[in-house]
């Protein structure tokens, strides 16, 4: 370990880095009267008192949590002092050490950061205890710093860890978090952090009102200091970005957990958004995706361990959960549909939501081969001797070969144009999808799908395309009849009426259905550990309950039941006591005081109800602040149920979107249907919690 310290004008040059020329006095003093404190509420949670530093204070105790729960596989909710502040210490090295390798290797191997040199080096900012940082110090009013920082390197992360732990008194008193940012950008390397940045390195790390800026939260979680939410980085106006696009929804976990995105070939920097470089630790939803700003990607969406920073639009705070694989399972019609908006994005890089078909071959070809492994495990799940008629006569992925065969191709696209109807040359979003992806699981045949009829839709002239989405459905031979959804829903509906009726299983079909409703791929735990269960939880939702105990409302006379009437009369079926047992009562809130007395539930075991289900917790660390204020730190249970459904061949939207109610959705359920769309929450308490 060495030691230097820093010069008036490199100080000079780090504080502009930090904080704009607009940022005023009172910015900058809630900064530096900010330190690593504990909740005086709950025990391994940071204590938030000021807006502006908590997005530093939500990372940390992010990358906290994640180290405790899923490295340590320790218990997170009985965390004794000693263990707590070892843990910090910990996830603060693992940030400074992720910022040394400009996160290319959580051990930085990927080389040197920005600081320097081409081995991996941690700087750490201290300062004397008898002399922290305060306004004047740091130049408040426009005048030149005179603080006096020493900067300890570090050559290893155990030795960053190990002089962590003997100075964190200093960290805990005022000025803490500011020496923090300043650790990450001395580490980073100042030069590093301007180029990181899309803005030419004009920015800043705060924004207005002292605010954590994209580009602070991305380097905490990510170790580089890039503008954007999305995976890696696009070029913009040109037609194939550098690296994955995701749609910003449910967020494929295998094309996740795949290589890091390539950088971009040399370009003019204005002409190139940088993102999210690669899958990180913990991941970062935002309440402005479901305002429609925008649209975080796989990699933030489905991080290495069920941890996430939620952005609000004025503060930051934590969601997580203790069963990895079911937070992060996704079915394989789910994991198609991922690889597909993956590909259209990447096609449709303007973000204008169509393709013209010169594109298309490629677009095809990468759907096809982002979808390989997930579309063949739908193949599997499907079975039946239809299904493997389909896939031989398609030679296995209809979609491949015909994006290499021009008379195929030319096929195709005079079908997915038909059917975007916006003329020659142009195929929209729904046709690309509906099409290719029968095509791409081997559920029809390019003959099928350009037989005539609209695709997906089940309308006349559809030919065998949807009778053979039909048989996957319900695992019964192809029919010659086409078969509209509303018809495959019904039909599902009287597969399980007749089970009722003979007192048993209806055999092979039966469980083929099953088959399809269960067929969860579920990753490997994040962050080097198996997630800890810590109690019991109920097996079906209170919510969930009270739906099946509810009379299922009667449609309009001389109209059919709907494809979402009979999904709810579905899911009440499975939830009664012949298919689900008995269900509990909900259960009493739970608090979590300082000793942490209380225990967390337990996933249960995936089912074939309709549902994956698993618990969720959001911890805001605001509190005290103004004079009489009664804020205090709060961690909130949620009980969340997610829907097992496939869009293979139907409507499905290109951005996911959020399932609203008659009354209002709380900003954290909208925040959480970014990740999962469609899912329902169910708090204890009956109140959501605050994300502001």
């Amino acid at each position: 370990m060495s030691a230097m310290q820093l010069d008036t004008a490199e100080l000079q040059r780090l504080f502009g880095l930090i904080w704009t020329p607009e940022s005023t006095d009172n910015d900058k003093v809630r900064w530096l009267s900010t330190g690593f404190n504990w909740s005086e509420e709950v025990a391994w949670g940071l204590r938030q008192s000021h807006g502006g530093p908590c997005g530093v204070l939500a990372a940390v105790n992010a990358e906290l949590v994640r180290i405790v729960l899923f490295a340590r596989s320790e218990d997170l909710f009985t965390l004794q002092p000693g263990q707590r502040d070892m843990a910090l210490a910990d996830a603060m090295a693992t940030i400074l050490w992720r910022a040394a390798s400009g996160g290319a290797g959580e051990d930085g191997g990927g080389g040197g950061g920005g600081g320097g040199g081409d081995r991996a080096v941690a700087r750490l900012a201290t300062c004397d205890d008898a002399a922290p940082l305060t306004l004047a110090s740091v130049g408040g009013g426009g005048a030149a710093p005179t603080c006096r920082v020493e900067v300890l390197e570090c050559d290893s992360k155990e030795e960053l860890e190990g002089v962590l732990v003997s100075v964190l008194p200093q960290f805990g008193a005022q000025s803490g978090v500011t020496l923090f940012v300043l650790s990450l950008l001395l580490t980073r390397g100042a030069e590093a952090v301007q180029a990181d940045m899309d803005v030419g390195g004009a920015g800043a790390l705060t924004g207005q009102f002292g605010h954590c800026s994209q580009e602070l939260i991305n380097l905490l979680l990510c170790g580089a200091a890039t503008s954007n939410v999305f995976d890696g980085s696009r070029r913009m106006g040109d037609e194939q970005p550098s690296a994955m696009a995701d749609d910003g929804g449910g967020a494929s976990t295998a094309a996740a957990a795949a290589a890091p995105a390539a950088a971009p070939a040399a370009e003019p920097d204005w002409l190139t958004l940088r993102g999210v470089p690669r899958r990180p630790h913990c991941g970062y939803l935002t309440h402005l995706e479901a305002l429609k700003y925008v649209s975080a990607g796989a990699f933030f969406k489905t991080p290495q361990a069920p941890v996430w920073v939620v952005g609000s639009s004025s503060h930051f705070t934590l969601l997580f959960a203790v069963d990895a694989a079911r937070a992060n399972a996704e079915s394989a019609a789910e994991r198609v549909l991922a690889a597909a908006r993956g590909a259209w994005h990447r096609a449709d890089s303007g973000g204008v939501g169509l393709v013209q078909t010169p594109l298309l071959a490629g677009l095809c070809a990468q759907f096809a081969a982002d979808a390989s492994a997930a579309a063949a495990e739908v193949r599997a799940l499907s079975g039946g001797d239809g299904m493997a008629a389909a896939v031989a006569a398609a030679g296995g992925n209809a979609l491949l070969a015909a994006s290499s065969d021009d008379a195929a191709l030319g096929r195709l696209a005079a079908r997915m144009e038909e059917d975007s109807g916006m003329g020659d040359g142009i195929v929209l979003w729904d046709a690309f999808w509906r099409t290719a992806s029968v095509l791409v699981t081997g559920m029809a045949t390019l003959d099928e799908v350009c037989s005539g009829g609209s695709v997906g839709l089940g309308g006349a002239g559809a030919g065998d395309a949807f009778a053979a989405v039909a048989a996957a459905a319900d695992a019964a031979p192809a029919a010659d009849t086409a078969m509209s959804d509303a018809d495959m829903a019904r039909a599902l509906q009287e597969q399980f009426d007749r089970e009722d009726a003979g007192g048993g299983a209806g055999g092979g079909d039966a469980a083929a259905a099953a088959q399809v409703l269960a067929g969860f791929d579920a990753p490997s735990g994040g962050g080097g550990g198996a997630a800890v269960p810590v109690g019991q939880q109920a097996p079906t939702s209170p919510a969930v309950a009270l739906a099946a105990d509810a009379p299922a409302a009667e449609p309009a006379a001389g109209r059919p039941r709907s494809d979402s009437e009979i999904a709810r009369e579905l899911q009440a079926q499975f939830n009664s006591g012949e298919y689900g047992g008995a269900l509990l009562a909900a259960e009493e809130p739970i608090v979590l005081d300082g000793a942490g007395a209380t225990s967390a539930p337990a996933a249960q075991p995936a089912t074939a109800e309709g549902a994956l289900e698993f618990d969720v917790f959001h911890y805001n660390g605001l509190e005290g602040g103004a004079a009489g204020s009664t804020r205090r730190a709060r961690v909130v249970k949620g009980a969340l149920s997610k829907p097992i459904e496939s869009a293979i061949g139907k409507v499905a939207p290109l951005e996911p979107r959020t399932q609203n109610s008659m009354g209002g959705v709380a900003a954290v359920d909208e925040v959480i249907r970014t990740k999962w769309p469609c899912a329902h929450i169910d708090w204890q308490g009956g109140t959501p919690p605050s994300i502001d």
